[in-house]
């Protein structure tokens, strides 16, 4: 027979709709007198077919009466319906497998008893009539062949020493399991902490008018519900994880896993509703703690205890592949926690832990949608600090939630921790100039720095969305000086006070604003273009540009102005007459090596065209009189 170790699921038939209702629970009625009983027979009933089993209450006797082979006999109170010599379930062989958080030993008894409806207490009860058998090996397997009963409702029941995936050895304590069954539905019935925590509540189920498979299907659903599982999720590792829960660690001796079974088991039963809270919450703590690898050793900080060492152990004990238990850990300790589904909707969400019982009741919860489907993750300390802040104005500050002693500026163009929300970290000159560098590009700010032995004044410019060092000028111009702002002038102050300024490319792609002359600046503000072969005026002054390039001016030189013609590096060589008809020549003064002196040049010559060579502020080019 092929190893069936964690198929605990099928134990209780979860899901099945197939097989019929318990026998005639709803044809017990009242007459007034024995003579008004119906006929009693295998062929015709009250309900049109046979109604052996069926019991009534006499009202005159005031006693109850039931329909057997023999005709109506008075019934006591414990009498359970049972269809005659009718076999519902005949030669039919039960296979399983009995499993707690590990198999059961090889030899455990195993004992399946026929269960039936008791019409008397109106109860799901043992008809008397049992099979025993024992496990067949080291695996909790076992093999009942040719059994029958008159009902096909059985509970199977097994008691022993189980292992301990957990610990990797044998439990201590002898453990008790059963689990309910529906033959016609299906012959294999396995025995686990799972059957065994749903029993009670499907046979209170049945006692309410279910019939069973509706019974079992309701408590499958109930419990579900109770710890956060999906109905997609596999059923074996529901299984398997609800025995882990329950086992909790080994150095949690308050409670046996039978005494936490038995009283969970309790509290489900009546209503189908765990109400001990305390217990979910510790049972969400220890899966919590497990996937987290909180359990270690004091002196290494080693991992103590961990879910794959849990899976070692029960891969070693099974032929066949251990069901991913891990995942539905991971969904019950989120539910308790009150962390709904991690999906795009919640992408970057960040919740606190909702148990407020929980040891772990300050830990905080990010929906991560990069791993896989969406997985509820440990929050950064950032994540934690700005979650609640809420959205605000772009540029807008905030200190946080104390979590990290700093401050943080909202933009909306960042990332942040999420799409509504982007706050990030603000520097130390948005700390001090006390407001964030937003969507104002180019805003201005300064702010005073001062030491033990001086007060400076600090400027900034609001650059590419960052508060940019910039320097006293351009806070004065009030805008900043940039590559398509190049040869613009600008000014400022009052009479004669005024300062001019141009803005200059100091380097590749650099550019500040540098101080001019009234006359340069008066000729760029009027957008003059920079002839080097004609004057510009500006305020009745005469203006040379000496490079066209750059709009490089000065004023004209006497020379120039008896000319009328400006004398620059581009026009050596040049011929002018002055007012009385004096002919003059452009002349540049060079550095000669040969005669170790400095010579005056008139004509251009190859090793002239390096005009930079005429860019000499102390000897400028000049007319020079022929």
């Amino acid at each position: 027979m092929k190893k069936i170790l964690y198929k605990f699921a099928a134990a209780v038939s979860l899901f099945s709709l197939a097989g019929c209702d318990l026998i005639s629970s709803n044809e017990k009625t009242e007459v007034s007198s024995v003579d008004n009983l119906p006929t009693c027979s295998a062929q015709k009933g009250l309900s049109g077919t046979n109604n052996i089993g069926v019991k009534m209450y006499v009202e005159k006797e005031d006693a109850y009466y039931m329909c057997t082979e023999s005709g109506w006999k008075i019934s006591n109170s414990s009498d359970v319906v049972v269809t005659g010599d009718k076999l519902s379930v005949e030669n039919v062989t039960i296979t399983g497998s009995i499993n707690g958080l590990g198999p059961i030993a090889i030899g455990s008894p195993i004992e399946i008893r026929e269960l039936a409806y008791n019409p008397a207490t109106e109860s799901f009860k043992q008809t008397g009539f049992m099979v025993t058998d024992s496990s067949i090996n080291n695996g909790g397997d076992y093999v009942t062949p040719k059994v029958s009963f008159h009902s096909p409702y059985v509970e199977v029941t097994a008691s022993g020493i189980f292992k301990d995936a957990v610990t990797g050895e044998d439990m201590e304590d002898n453990m008790e399991l059963k689990a309910f069954a529906n033959l016609e539905s299906s012959q294999e019935v396995n025995v686990s902490v799972y059957s065994t925590l749903v029993a009670a509540r499907i046979k209170r189920l049945v006692n309410n008018d279910y019939s069973f498979d509706a019974a079992v299907l309701q408590a499958n659903k109930e419990i579900m519900q109770n710890f956060g599982f999906k109905t997609s999720d596999n059923l074996d590792a529901i299984a398997l994880a609800v025995a882990i829960l329950l086992r909790g660690h080994p150095d949690d001796t308050d409670m046996t896993l039978s005494d936490k079974l038995e009283n969970l088991s309790k509290d489900f039963a009546p209503d189908g509703k765990i109400q001990d809270e305390a217990a979910m919450v510790k049972f969400a703590d220890y899966a919590f703690n497990l996937e987290y690898l909180k359990y270690r050793d004091e002196d290494t900080d080693e991992p103590l205890l961990k879910l794959s060492d849990i899976r070692n152990n029960l891969e070693n004990w099974s032929n066949d592949s251990v069901p991913a238990f891990e995942a539905v850990l991971t969904r019950f300790w989120n539910h308790v926690y009150g962390l709904e589904k991690c999906s795009a909707a919640k992408k970057d969400v960040v919740q606190q832990n909702a148990a407020s019982k929980s040891d772990s009741a300050e830990t905080y919860f990010t929906c991560d949608m990069t791993l896989g489907a969406g997985t509820w993750r440990l929050s950064t300390a950032f994540e934690q600090d700005t979650v609640g802040l809420g959205n605000d104005e772009d540029g807008a500050l905030s200190t946080g939630n104390g979590v990290l002693d700093t401050t943080y500026i909202f933009d909306t163009t960042g990332t942040g921790i999420g799409a509504a929300v982007r706050w990030k970290f603000a520097d130390s000159i948005t700390i001090v100039i006390g407001e964030g560098c937003s969507d104002n590009e180019y805003a201005l700010e300064s702010f005073q720095k001062t030491t033990d032995k001086n007060k400076n004044d600090n400027y900034y410019v609001c650059n590419n969305r960052r508060w940019t060092p910039t320097d006293a000028n351009t806070y004065e111009i009030g805008y900043l000086c940039k590559k398509e702002l190049v040869n613009a002038a600008e000014k400022f102050g009052k009479n004669d006070e005024q300062k001019y300024f141009r803005c200059v490319e100091i380097a590749q792609d650099a550019y500040m604003w540098m101080p001019t002359t009234e006359e340069i600046y008066m000729a760029l503000d009027a957008n003059a273009d920079c002839d080097t072969t004609d004057f510009v005026k500006a305020n009745k002054t005469n203006l040379v540009c000496t490079d066209y390039e750059k709009y490089e001016y000065r004023k004209a030189f006497e020379s120039e102005e008896k000319v009328n013609k400006p004398c620059t590096p581009y026009n050596i060589g040049k011929k002018a007459k002055d007012a009385d008809s004096n002919d003059y020549t452009c002349g540049c003064t060079v550095y000669d090596q040969n005669v170790m002196n400095y010579v005056t040049v008139t004509e251009m010559t190859d090793d002239m065209l390096d005009i930079t060579k005429c860019h000499v502020q102390t000897n400028p080019p000049v007319w020079i009189m022929d």
